[in-house]
C-alpha cells in the first residue's frame, strides 16, 4: 500500500507543478466547447430547454478527463528512458502496485482536470444539485480510471515517447469524436455504430449528460434522439450500465497492463550499468 501511494503522490506532484499542462488543457477543453457550439449549426436542442453551448458541456467535462487521463501515461515511457522506471521495477515492490499507484495518480489529476471546467461551466448557464455533482464525480472517476488504464497499457507496450504519443493521438481522436461529445450520436452513419458503442467514452458522455440535464417531463422519443438516453437495440443503457462498462474496461486494460508490466525485463539494462562500473 505504501509503494501504491508514493507512486501516486509523485504522480500528483508532477501534475500541479506543470502550469503550463494544466493551462493548456483548460483552454483547449474551452476552444472545442465554442468551435462545436458553432459546429452544431441547426441542431435543435430547445425541446431539452437548454442551449447547444449547455448541450456540449457535459461531453466537454468527459472528454476532458479522458484526454487527461490518457496522456498522463506519456510519464511511464519517460520514466522508462530516464531510468527511473527501472529503480521501481528492480525493489521488491509488486508490479502490480506499481501499476494500480500509476493509475490512480493519473486518474487523480484527470479528475482535478474535469473539475476545473466543472467549475466553469456554471459561467456557461449550467446548473447543478448535490446529487448532479455526486452523480458527475462518480462518472468522472469512472472514465479517468478506466483511460489511465488504456493509457497504462499502452505506454507499458510503447519503445519510445514518440511512439506512444502517436499511439494515443490515433486512438484519442476517434474515441473523442465518435462519443456523441460533439456529434449526436444519432447524427452519425449507422454503418459507424459498432465503433461507437465498445468506445468507453461513449458511455461516458452518455452518463455525464443524463445526469447533468434535467430530463423531468421530457418523453424518452426525444432523450434517445438527443443522445441522452443511450440504446443498443432495445436496450436502454443507463448512468448505472455506462459507468459499470466503463469499469469493466477499465479492469480488462489494468488486467493487461499489469501482464506487460510482468513481462518487462531490466536484466540488460542493469548489466550494462555494471559493466560501464
Amino acid at each position: 500500500m505504501r509503494a501504491i501511494t508514493t507512486i501516486w503522490y509523485r504522480e500528483f506532484l508532477n501534475y500541479i507543478r506543470d502550469k503550463a499542462r494544466i493551462i493548456s488543457s483548460v483552454v483547449m477543453s474551452v476552444t472545442m466547447l465554442f468551435v462545436f457550439t458553432f459546429a452544431l449549426g441547426e441542431f435543435d436542442t430547445s425541446m431539452l430547454g437548454i442551449e447547444q453551448i449547455q448541450y456540449l458541456l457535459p461531453g466537454i467535462i468527459a472528454t476532458t478527463a479522458f484526454m487527461t487521463s490518457i496522456s498522463n501515461a506519456l510519464s511511464v515511457v519517460t520514466d522508462k528512458t530516464d531510468g527511473f522506471m527501472k529503480e521501481f521495477l528492480v525493489s521488491p515492490t509488486k508490479r502490480s502496485n506499481i501499476a494500480v499507484g500509476k493509475i490512480l495518480g493519473s486518474a487523480t489529476t484527470a479528475v482535478i482536470q474535469g473539475t476545473i471546467i466543472l467549475a466553469i461551466s456554471p459561467f456557461f448557464g449550467m446548473r447543478y444539485t448535490i446529487g448532479m455533482i455526486l452523480g458527475i464525480y462518480i462518472a468522472m472517476i469512472a472514465i479517468s480510471v478506466t483511460s489511465s488504464s488504456i493509457g497504462l497499457f499502452l505506454a507499458s507496450t510503447a519503445k519510445s515517447a514518440i511512439g506512444f504519443q502517436m499511439q494515443v493521438q490515433m486512438l484519442m481522436m476517434p474515441m473523442m469524436f465518435l462519443s456523441g461529445a460533439y456529434v449526436p450520436i444519432e447524427l452519425l452513419p449507422n454503418w459507424i455504430r459498432p465503433v461507437v458503442y465498445i468506445n468507453p467514452v461513449t458511455y461516458a458522455v452518455s452518463a455525464f449528460r443524463n445526469i447533468s440535464i434535467n430530463t423531468t417531463n421530457i418523453p424518452n422519443v426525444v432523450l434517445e434522439k438527443m443522445g441522452l438516453v443511450l440504446k443498443i437495440g432495445d436496450f436502454k443503457v443507463t448512468p448505472v450500465v455506462s459507468i459499470s462498462i466503463m469499469l469493466i474496461i477499465g479492469l480488462v486494460f489494468l488486467l493487461l497492463a499489469i501482464r506487460a508490466f510482468k513481462r518487462t525485463s531490466i536484466t540488460n539494462k542493469v548489466s550494462l550499468k555494471r559493466g560501464m562500473h
